[in-house]
């Protein structure tokens, strides 16, 4: 359901009070044995939760969702926020950006702000208000001291964000370098042991020249460039327990070099267990519109005249633009169909004579309706 929609659920008697039904309870009318349930529900306003964070153990609740034009934060984008921190007894810790002070600004994955703030600020869309809820044990804030087993909340305004320039932007020899630099700031981050924030620096510098290079304009500089990414990013990916991650970019690495020894030993090794339960969607938190937009241009290529003739020639009947829908024979109505009652609290006949041609007739006990 959305907003402010209404709809009518039937609930057979089975899935309701069954053969025994159900007497009056205080103002609530009873329910006849074998009654089928007519639920009016009205969907005011509803809050969308979700768990995020490495062990999915930050739990964010949408208060006001972002500007449908609005940007969605990327990696190493600037960002705007308003926000409050509170522990769990309502004391106020971290406010910053309310009662006429200027919002708090700082680039995401560059150690500006402490790592739940920005693990948080990547699941938002400019214009969003959220309020998040943080274990004790990711709380790294030397000045807060958080009781153990309790959790701190943090209601976070993203009042504007600033990303990279797109890579599709970008000229060729300028993707090449803005590739490299990436490059190099992860080798930094790795030796650091920041291999979260290494892991991204190498897959953004992957994306941004998938972005702009076509695969078969992949010369072998460019292969080489692409292999180094996927080798980091899989070591990155493996200090961090995302195996799964790891294996994909060990694949990545075989696509270009079929023969690569190290590749296919540890892609062939299998998924340790350490990996189950582990968010895997961290490690590309931020990169999500890139990641679409590779998703289209594979598509797009697709989508050729070519492949289009070649899958009429094998019988298939989309050709590239239009999908065929098959004609979808009318079911025949069932005579023992379940009918919504009206809101008149009640009995509902259903007259003699259907569409399949039955003369058979019954009525329903509808629950009374509140006016």
């Amino acid at each position: 359901m959305t907003e402010g929609e209404e709809a009518v659920l039937i609930v057979k008697p089975e899935y309701g009070f069954g053969e025994c039904g159900r007497p009056y309870i205080g103002n609530e009318a009873a329910v006849p044995p074998d009654a089928t349930l007519y639920v009016y529900l009205e969907l005011i306003s509803w809050k969308a939760v979700s768990y995020i964070g490495g062990n999915r153990t930050i739990i964010k609740k949408t208060l006001r969702r972002g500007n449908s034009e609005g940007q969605q934060t990327d990696n190493q984008a600037v960002v705007r926020v308003r926000l409050i921190g509170k522990l769990q007894d309502g004391a106020v810790f971290d406010q910053r950006g309310h009662e006429g002070e200027e919002p708090f600004e700082f680039m995401v994955d560059e150690e500006e702000a402490i790592d739940v703030l920005e693990e948080a600020v990547l699941t938002m869309r400019e214009g969003e208000v959220s309020l998040f809820t943080i274990p004790s044990q990711l709380v790294q804030d030397q000045h807060v001291v958080v009781p153990p087993g309790s959790s701190i909340t943090y209601e976070i305004e993203l009042v504007s964000v600033v990303n990279d320039k797109h890579p599709w932007l970008m000229s060729r020899a300028e993707s090449i370098e803005a590739a490299v630099e990436k490059e190099k700031a992860g080798d930094k981050l790795f030796s650091s042991c920041k291999f979260l924030r290494a892991y991204r620096r190498y897959y953004k510098a992957r994306q941004i020249i998938l972005s702009c290079f076509q695969i078969g304009e992949i010369d072998g500089e460019i292969k080489q460039m692409l292999i180094s990414f996927a080798f980091k990013a899989a070591e990155c990916a493996s200090q961090l327990q995302r195996f799964e991650q790891a294996y994909h970019r060990y694949r990545e690495v075989l696509d270009y070099d079929p023969g690569n020894v190290k590749a296919q030993e540890m892609s062939g090794q299998p998924f340790p267990e350490a990996s189950l339960g582990v968010d895997t969607a961290a490690v590309h938190r931020g990169l999500e519109v890139l990641i679409l937009f590779l998703r289209i241009m594979c598509l797009a290529s697709y989508m050729t005249p070519e492949f289009s003739e070649m899958r009429l020639k094998q019988g298939h009947k989309y050709h590239g633009r239009n999908i065929f829908v098959p004609p979808i024979q009318k079911p025949e109505t069932n005579a023992n169909q379940v009918v919504p009652a009206t809101p008149t609290g009640q009995r509902l006949t259903i007259p003699p004579g259907t569409d399949n041609g039955t003369t058979n007739s019954r009525s329903i006990q509808s629950l009374p309706v509140r006016p």
